[in-house]
């Protein structure tokens, strides 16, 4: 296996331009703030961007856990790959997740200043110190699982016309760690949201309960409603779900693995 680094400060386009690195040097795979990617899609790994605290990130960047290192040492040895392109912010960083990894030493390092000009990297830290965002070499669908419940928005920034390449997509987050603050969306926000869609649901005429439980990759919603007589139930209610997948996904970020709804009665008119 063919190792490579692709160095560069925290905050100056790593993330953004390694898709452009790894094609020009003819590299499937990634490894990425704990991700192991390939062809835009996760294979193993959890995002350092999803941790609480700055220093969690960096042992999560850098496989310090040993549950997260099996499973992406596991990933590694079933793709097999010819080559391999680590991000780090240093070599010394780099070779550590290589270690870590049990893959083979780094025989090349490509530097951010290589790849990227002053201003465009002057732009990244732009982003990074006003907004706190970052980057991810990822479509916004591939994330979802990952980064439910976090900001996210397709990149619009960086791209310029003289320089447009085939990629899978880029994506900005804003991590639970950042420096502008952490947030939630509380339950009842979710509730809100979830009875509204349903309310705005023909037939639907009462929301009696909703029941929002929270697992790793999102949240189920459970909702026990009343409907006009006369109504096609399945329809309706396949309907409402529709809804508040749509409404939730779109304004809160929030991944719905799971929606079911239960009517409870039936209102004649």
């Amino acid at each position: 296996m063919k190792t490579t680094g692709f160095v560069g400060p925290s905050g100056t386009g790593k993330s953004y331009l390694a898709m452009k690195v790894a094609k020009g040097a003819g590299i499937e795979y990634l490894i990425d703030d704990g991700l192991f990617i390939s062809g835009g899609r996760i294979l193993a790994g959890k995002s350092a961007k999803r941790e609480s605290t700055k220093l969690k990130s960096v042992h999560r960047a850098i496989f310090a856990w040993e549950e997260h290192r099996d499973e992406v040492r596991a990933a590694i040895r079933e793709a097999d790959p010819d080559s391999i392109l680590i991000l780090g912010t240093s070599g010394r960083m780099i070779e550590k997740i290589a270690a870590a990894l049990l893959i083979a030493p780094v025989e090349r390092f490509i530097d951010i200043s290589e790849v990227a000009s002053e201003e465009e990297i002057g732009k990244a830290l732009e982003m990074r110190q006003e907004k706190g965002t970052h980057v991810v070499p990822l479509p916004t669908f591939e994330i979802k699982k990952q980064f439910s419940g976090y900001w996210y928005d397709a990149l619009r920034i960086f791209r310029r016309q003289k320089d447009v390449y085939e990629d899978p997509g880029r994506t900005v987050v804003r991590p639970t760690f950042s420096y502008m603050g952490g947030y939630r969306i509380s339950e009842a926000v979710v509730v809100n949201f979830a009875t509204g869609a349903a309310m705005g649901t023909e037939g639907i005429v009462r929301v009696l309960k909703t029941t929002v439980k929270q697992v790793p990759e999102g949240i189920e919603i459970y909702m026990d409603i009343i409907v006009k007589y006369g109504v096609y139930i399945p329809d309706c209610g396949q309907d409402a779900i529709s809804r508040i997948r749509e409404d939730i996904e779109r304004y809160t970020a929030i991944n719905v693995e799971k929606a079911e709804i239960t009517v409870r009665g039936l209102r004649f008119e």
